[in-house]
Formats: C-alpha cells, sequence, structure tokens
C-alpha cells in the first residue's frame, strides 16, 4: 500500500492500523470525558476551572421611585470579577442617550475577586408616568459578553397652581 507522506510503500499491516484507530478513539474518548467533568465541576461549584472572567453585578434592576420631572438622578452601579481571568469592560451605554448619561466605568482590566463601580445620570425628561430605561455593559465574560441592567421610575405628575 503507498503511503503519501512518506512517497513509499507502507508497512502497516490492517491489525496495526485496528490498534492505530482504536488508540485514537481512547485518547479521544478520554479528552472528551475529561472536558466534560471539568466543565460540570465548574458549573456546579464555580471554581472557574478555566481561568474565564465572569461579570457579577450587584443589581440588574434599579428602581428610583417616583422622582421630580427635570431632574438628574446619580447612580452607581457595583460590578465584581468573579472569575479567574481579567475581565474587561469594552463599553457602557444607556438605551436612551437623553436619559442616560454613563459618567465613568472601569477601563483598566480587574483582577479576579476585584470589584468597582459604573457611575451613570439619569434624566427625567420624560412625560409624567413610568419611565423604563436600559443600560448595556459589554465584556469579555464569555458566558455573557453583554448585559443589561434595568432602570425605572415614576415621574411626578407636575403640581399646577391654579391661576385666579
Amino acid at each position: 500500500m503507498y503511503d503519501a507522506c512518506h512517497g513509499e510503500e507502507s508497512r502497516m499491516t490492517p491489525r496495526t492500523r485496528i490498534k492505530n484507530a482504536s488508540r485514537f478513539v481512547f485518547v479521544a474518548s478520554f479528552l472528551f470525558f475529561s472536558w466534560t467533568v471539568l466543565n460540570a465541576v465548574d458549573r456546579l461549584t464555580g471554581a472557574n476551572l478555566f481561568r474565564e472572567p465572569v461579570l457579577q453585578l450587584d443589581l440588574t434592576r434599579i428602581d428610583l421611585g417616583t422622582v421630580m420631572p427635570n431632574s438628574v438622578v446619580p447612580c452607581v452601579l457595583n460590578v465584581r470579577n468573579g472569575g479567574g481571568g481579567k475581565l474587561v469592560i469594552s463599553a457602557v451605554r444607556g438605551t436612551c442617550d437623553a436619559c442616560i448619561r454613563v459618567r465613568s466605568w472601569p477601563m483598566e482590566p480587574l483582577q479576579p475577586n476585584e470589584q468597582s463601580k459604573i457611575t451613570f445620570d439619569v434624566s427625567t425628561n420624560a412625560n409624567e408616568g413610568a419611565v423604563e430605561r436600559r443600560v448595556l455593559i459589554v465584556s469579555n465574560d464569555w458566558g455573557s459578553p453583554s448585559r443589561v441592567v434595568k432602570c425605572s421610575w415614576t415621574i411626578m405628575p407636575e403640581s399646577r397652581s391654579s391661576s385666579d
């Protein structure tokens, strides 16, 4: 039989080929089983054996309650790297630029278990009633690269003074 790699006749017998194929199947099965077990342990214990960054937020919903119209409410969101690798937050933005203005977020990578803050202002320029806006956080968290924090508030009706 001709061996294309070495340009010569192959000296492998069918029995040798079967042994090599069975070794390959055994090694591939072992590696797949090992990866499956490590992944299961990682998910069950939160040990993060693969050294990936994990973005953890203290809140996923912020309720500002009832606010005055045309006011600015400062908000602070605590973030933590709960994983084993460096967490990079690449972008933080509001879904409505008129209502949510992001002031700061951590520009340097967060080390494992390091905490920081995202600060933004909520402007209540809308009409009276219930309002909900979102803040989008983009990071290198492999499990969920973009996270959304919902901000809701109710704008108090303006008191109308009666003119006599």
